[in-house]
């Protein structure tokens, strides 16, 4: 081989191997998969989760509910990368304990505004978490006959991260028998009370097992 043809591969190895290094990125983008195997892009899953959730205000009280969050898992590409995307349509809280007083006959609760809720897989600090947006709901108190509600709007705005730990990793569990989870760790970030510009902030504590909502399927997330 001659030497001009040498020097002239050199450009085309070095543009060959730049070209490999966006693949090489998107493979660690954090995905969704069900019973195995990477979900199809596209493919939506409905999904259920459930456990407690606990809601903390730096300025006023504190509710905790059981908590069923009705949704679909899906793998959908942003610029250009798959990724896995959660959109919540359904958010349901009972049995609420507060430390907060109701009227006579109102019980403490969680009113979910503005459904579907968005969150997209992303790793932070090495690890994957929902990133929620759009979040808004009302906490307060309910009257269970007419079904009359009073409250504070909570929501993610301004910047804010609500970001739990995604059911990945040592979380991601092992079977539909033993699901994986999402935890609302130290660092899940907080919402606010909307209109408070930051001043008034909630932040969340628990976990909510998940799975597939018709059969059951064993879904977490991994890059």
């Amino acid at each position: 081989m001659t030497k001009k043809l040498v020097v002239g591969l050199i450009p085309l190895l070095v543009a060959v191997a730049f070209a490999m290094v966006p693949a090489a990125a998107q493979a660690a983008e954090p995905v969704y998969y069900s019973e195995g195997a990477q979900l199809p892009e596209g493919e939506e899953i409905p999904t259920v989760s459930w456990g407690n959730i606990t809601y903390v205000s730096n300025v006023a009280g504190e509710i905790s509910c059981h908590t069923d969050i009705g949704g679909t898992a899906v793998n959908r590409r942003q610029g250009g990368i798959l990724i896995g995307w959660t959109y919540v349509y359904d958010y349901s809280a009972w049995l609420c304990v507060a430390n907060y007083g109701c009227p006579v006959r109102w019980i403490p609760m969680i009113r979910p505004y503005r459904l579907p809720w968005l969150d997209v897989l992303r790793i932070v600090k090495g690890k994957v978490r929902d990133a929620y947006t759009g979040v808004r709901f009302g906490a307060g108190c309910e009257e269970p006959e007419t079904g009359e509600f009073a409250g504070t709007n909570i929501v993610n705005q301004l910047g804010g991260n609500w970001e739990p730990l995604a059911p990945a990793g040592a979380k991601k569990g092992t079977s539909a028998l033993h699901p994986g989870f999402s935890e609302f760790d130290p660092e899940a970030g907080g919402l606010e009370v909307e209109g408070s510009n930051g001043t008034s902030t909630v932040t969340a504590a628990g976990s909510l097992k998940t799975e597939g909502l018709e059969h059951q399927e064993h879904i977490w997330a991994e890059p």
